[in-house]
């Protein structure tokens, strides 16, 4: 099979139509597929993995499926969703429609044949080599050829369950069948027969992936298992047995113990001894809380006595003291109060400068309104005679566009008429032409003087003409000739040319024309019309770009603005001529010396602002002057209060209160001493009591008690538990049953090592075989081999793939070039590597399954994701070239990376 071989008569789709399906709830079409590469594009969610749901449904589905409502149109949970597929095979036409829940329906029709239901389903599973499953959705185990050949969205070629190797495993008997067609033999049957023998031999002992035991051989190892989980067993319950004996001997000896001992006495008598001394240094604790409390009263009330004396000297020195703030206090007063006054003074000047300013600012600001109103009278007078332009133009305008719009309608024709007519034209010219070379020609050579009447016209001399209609030929004196042109070509001919001219005279008719020059005139005046008319109306939107009533309501808006501005100016001119009058203009003199005459607005602004800011400060001076008087007068009057309130205070601190007052603090001195002495004693009998540790002790013994008491219930319980159980167990024959255990292990131990030999025999053998089948496979992969080296080639030179006995790819060998003599598994390849290999492995697959008559379709969903630029490329040569014998329905969301792929990709959801 060539590499550049053309597109074989094989499997190929024509059209699909999808209808309530998933997204697309209207129908859609997809007709004209190409026999070779076919690209289907677009974003995604465009629908491109509902496209190959539904041909993965029509195919390998049951139409009475209940598993498939991921079909179903979304938000439309009564719509059937229905799959039409048209495909030629052999050069017969296949028409496939299948319905699905809720009305479920499928319908095969080859070449006018139809069979619906399950006979239907049943011979496009024997076409297309897979099966379906038993009971769901399909599944990868049944799908054969398809599952194979289509390439699933997301797919993993090394998953275990559904990846390339599995998916050969499930495609194995067409496969198989399609070498050994291509090879022409096939292994001997004899040793296929001797092959089955040892592997069924092989079998009754061990498993055929994993060589795990089974039959005889499992239950001899599980017997000889169990029995070696007995004799464990019966020697651990032996061994647990004298155990509890030696332990019920221990704890006779200890509870014998215990009771000589008398443990339990002592340790209350040595608790009792702790509480006791526990509550002695409880009392010391107590005396010490008294003795201190005391101590403490006595140094409050010595703190009280000490305080009345000190109260007594501060008072004498704070009547000096007060003596003093007061008359400070006077002077400030007298101070505040001259400040005060030249503030008042201050202020009323700055008040009255402010005045003066605002008046000379308000006339300012006047006569700089008046000009500024004027200013705008003017340019809204501009702007309104520039609309009044503006308007005059539209008018012109407007009456060119409805002339124009008029000229449209009066010439209105049907341009793709006007193309038809001239094709009836030129067919009427075809056919004269046909009619005139299949025509008889008639030629005339007359004497001089003598003539011939053809159809009522003389003839004479030398002439000829082509008969296309019947003639008649008068000759005077002989009679008359009827001269019929043939028939067959002939007549065709002129029945033809009348067809074509019925055709024209038709299209005449329905342009109301007489000639095709008369309709390209007509048409030619139409578009110029046409013309006329967008150049009005561009003109149009120019002159007014949002419209003719902006135009006339901006007119209409400055009229107004204009008529409001010469009230606005009227008015200032009257108020400022009652507001201002002449007397005042002396206040303008001398504020600006840039203005001869009065001062701009600007400058009495400027001269209003320093004015405001005079007056603010003098306004800040005399609030200050007056919050410093009249805290001055505050002042002045808490200060004589307080001077009159010492000096009430103070009349009762003599000198015989003073002595009586220091005697008191000497007694109390003397009293505290003593308790001090008494607090340290006690003090000191606490830190050696260490009542801490007597509560510890009263702690520890107790739970030494509760320890020793639970200690001894806890022997007595367990020699009751022990007793109980050896009494019982006593009785079991613990070794008698091991004595037992142990001969039948001996038995079935020696039977296990029988049953291993003759395993192990009949796998050697197994070995051998299936050696030597190894050899006869490698002969029969030489074609698909030849196909893969074909692609691989393209993508990696020098490299070769390894195959599995069931034709997977197993690993990638480098035989030439950098790392030449390196294998690598398929596994510790990159993701990108695997996809592209995994993609290789099935256009070999596909040769070979075409090579050997079997109908092959390649469905790729969003493959080479992973594939970097320079592979990408290569793999777009080997999908070309593969294209060039398998129809390949290639899809994907980057129509960028597959412009140079050499077709036309079709967008999916475009409408």
């Amino acid at each position: 099979m060539s590499a550049d071989a053309t597109v074989p008569q094989g499997l190929r789709l024509l059209r699909l139509r999808l209808e309530n399906l998933r997204r697309f709830s209207a129908p859609v079409e997809f007709d004209h597929l190409q026999p070779g590469l076919n690209l289907f594009v677009g974003p995604n969610g465009a629908g491109k993995s509902t496209v190959v749901a539904a041909l993965r449904a029509a195919f390998l589905e049951r139409h009475r499926a209940t598993t498939l409502g991921h079909l179903q149109p979304w938000g439309r949970p009564d719509a059937v969703p229905s799959v039409e597929i048209e495909f030629d095979w052999q050069g017969r036409r296949h028409r496939l429609v299948k319905r699905f829940r809720p009305k479920p329906s499928v319908v095969l029709t080859v070449d006018g044949s139809a069979r619906d239901g399950a006979e239907a389903e049943d011979q496009l599973a024997s076409l297309l080599g897979f099966d379906f499953s038993e009971r769901g959705s399909s599944k990868p185990d049944v799908q054969g050829i398809p599952g194979l050949l289509w390439v699933e969205q997301g797919r993993s070629e090394l998953d275990d369950k559904e990846g390339l190797a599995a998916r050969v495993g499930h495609a194995a008997p067409p496969l198989a069948a399609a070498i050994a067609q291509v090879v022409g033999e096939v292994s001997s049957s004899q040793g296929d027969a001797l092959l089955e023998r040892a592997r069924a031999e092989r079998e009754r002992y061990l498993t055929g992936a994993r060589g795990q035991a089974r039959n005889a051989l499992l239950e001899a190892r599980n017997a000889v298992s169990t029995d070696e989980a007995t004799i464990a067993e019966l020697r651990s319950e032996l061994a647990t047995y004298r155990a509890r004996v030696d332990e019920l001997a221990a704890l006779r000896s200890a509870i014998d113990q215990d009771q000589q001992a008398g443990s339990a006495a002592r340790l209350q008598a040595d608790l009792a001894q702790a509480r006791t001394r526990l509550a002695e240094a409880e009392q010391l604790v107590e005396r010490h809380r008294e003795r201190k409390a005391g101590l403490v009263a006595l140094q409050n009330e010595r703190s009280l006595v000490e305080t009345r004396r000190q109260a007594m000297a501060d008072r004498r020195g704070e009547r000096e003291r007060r003596e003093r703030e007061l008359a400070s206090a006077t002077e400030a007063q007298a101070a505040t109060r001259e400040r005060l006054a030249a503030a008042t003074r201050r202020e009323a000047t700055a008040r009255a400068a402010r005045d003066q300013a605002a008046a000379v600012r308000a006339q300012a600001e006047a006569r700089q309104t008046i000009a500024q109103l004027t200013a705008d009278h003017t340019r809204r007078l501009a702007e309104r005679a520039e609309f009044a332009k503006r308007q005059a133009a539209i008018h012109t305008v407007r009456e060119s566009l409805a002339q124009a719009e008029r000229n449209v309608a009066q010439t209105r024709i049907d341009a793709k008429a006007v193309e038809r007519l001239h094709a009836a034209v030129r067919a009427v010219q075809l056919a004269q032409a046909r009619a005139e070379a299949v025509a008889p020609i008639l030629r005339h050579q007359l004497l001089d003087g003598a003539s011939i009447t053809l159809d009522g016209r003389a003839l004479t001399g030398q002439g000829e003409r082509r008969l296309t209609e019947p003639v008649t030929v008068d000759i005077a004196g002989v009679g008359r000739l009827i001269i019929e042109p043939g028939a067959g070509d002939q007549t065709d001919r002129r029945d033809e040319l009348a067809r074509a001219e019925a055709q024209r005279d038709e299209q005449l008719a329905a342009l109301g024309v007489t000639s095709a020059a008369d309709a390209d005139q007509r048409l030619a005046r139409h578009r110029d019309a046409v013309e006329q008319h967008k150049a009005d109306r561009q003109r149009l939107a120019d002159l007014a770009p949002d419209g003719v009533e902006a135009i006339a309501s901006r007119a209409a808006a400055l009229d107004g603005e204009i008529a409001a501005l010469v009230e606005r100016l009227e008015a200032a001119r009257g108020l400022m001529a009652a507001s201002m009058p002449e007397a005042d203009e002396d206040l303008f003199e001398g504020l600006n010396e840039a203005t001869a005459d009065r001062p701009t607005l600007a400058a009495a602004s400027a001269a209003l602002a320093e004015a405001d800011a005079a007056l603010r400060r003098a306004d800040e001076q005399l609030r200050q002057a007056r919050e410093a008087d009249v805290a001055a007068a505050g002042k002045l009057a808490a200060a004589r209060t307080e001077r009159d309130r010492v000096a009430t205070a103070a009349e009762a601190d003599t000198p015989e209160r003073a002595a009586a007052i220091d005697a008191e603090i000497t007694a109390l001195a003397a009293r505290i001493d003593t308790a001090v002495l008494e607090v340290g004693a006690l003090d000191q009998a606490i830190t050696q009591a260490r009542s801490d540790i007597l509560r510890q002790d009263i702690a520890r013994l107790q739970s030494a008690l509760k320890a020793d008491h639970d200690e001894r219930q806890t022997r007595h319980d367990r020699r009751i538990r022990l007793e109980s159980a050896l009494e019982s167990e006593g009785s079991l024959g613990l070794e008698e049953r091991l004595a037992d255990a142990t001969d039948r292990h001996d038995r079935n131990a020696r039977r296990l090592a029988q049953l291993e030999l003759e395993a192990s025999a009949w796998s050697r053998v197994l070995e051998l075989l299936e050696s030597g089948r190894q050899r006869t496979s490698q002969r029969l992969q030489a074609p698909l081999r030849a196909r893969i080296d074909h692609y691989l080639d393209l993508l990696l030179p020098g490299a070769t793939l390894q195959l599995t006995d069931t034709l997977a790819p197993l690993g990638l060998a480098i035989t030439e070039g950098p790392g030449a003599g390196t294998v690598g598994a398929l596994a510790d390849q990159s993701y990108g590597t695997r996809e592209q290999i995994g993609l290789i492995a099935r256009l070999a697959y596909a040769d070979l399954l075409a090579a050997a008559g079997r109908p092959t379709l390649v469905i790729i969903d969003d493959g080479l994701v992973h594939s970097d630029a320079n592979r990408l490329a290569q793999m777009k040569r080997i999908l070309f070239d593969a294209g060039q014998r398998h129809q390949i329905l290639l899809f994907s969301c980057h129509p960028e990376a597959w412009r140079d792929i050499g077709v036309v990709g079709r967008v999916v959801g475009a409408g």
